[in-house]
């Protein structure tokens, strides 16, 4: 549970860092996600010696949803510290995006943080309307990426934004995609 929120934090803090970068801010994901390798790693030696060991056909699904969580939450955290790298690379760069691109990232991103949260409280119920929701919501921010790549194209094609800023902003929506991709295997399990 530590590491699942640990991850929405860094992500959380990262999707703030695109709009007010800080060093302090960045360093504090990049801590954080350090923090959920360490789970990772930590929990993962535990799981592998429990895994070695006799259990019921029901302890042995759980192993897996815990092995399996644990990387999304691990790579969740990755994705987290990516849009952190992205927002610094902005800054030292000197670049900004578009109102209508901020507008964008706002939404995507929320659609995102909102089926992460929502694959969590899978965990903890079986909720088959709110799994349902996450692939919903998931199938959503895939179109969102590819429609927000396409207007991202057409803002480059009237000179609205750069092509330095697009190459940032595409990474950001490739990773949030990836965040509810996530998401929906957590829900999943």
């Amino acid at each position: 549970v530590k590491m699942a929120h640990l991850s929405q934090k860094a992500l959380d803090k990262a999707l703030d860092i695109i709009n007010n970068y800080s060093d302090a801010a960045y360093d504090e994901v990049v801590a954080m996600e350090e923090d959920v390798d360490k789970y990772e790693d930590k929990l993962g030696s535990y799981l592998v010696k429990v895994g070695n060991c006799d259990l019921s056909r029901h302890d042995n699904h759980t192993f897996s949803i815990l092995l399996h969580c644990m990387s999304d939450f691990e790579r969740i955290s990755d994705h987290g510290e990516n849009i952190a790298e992205l927002g610094k690379n902005l800054i030292k760069e000197k670049l900004t995006f578009s109102e209508h691109a901020q507008d964008e990232i706002k939404e995507i991103s929320n659609l995102a943080i909102n089926n992460f949260t929502d694959s969590m409280k899978c965990l903890e119920e079986i909720n088959l309307q709110l799994r349902k929701q996450v692939h919903e919501n998931e199938r959503q921010v895939d179109l969102l990426e590819i429609g927000y790549r396409n207007h991202h194209l057409q803002r480059l094609n009237e000179g609205r934004c750069t092509v330095d800023s697009g190459v940032i902003y595409f990474d950001i929506l490739a990773n949030l995609e990836r965040i509810s991709d996530h998401s929906k295997n957590i829900a999943d399990y």
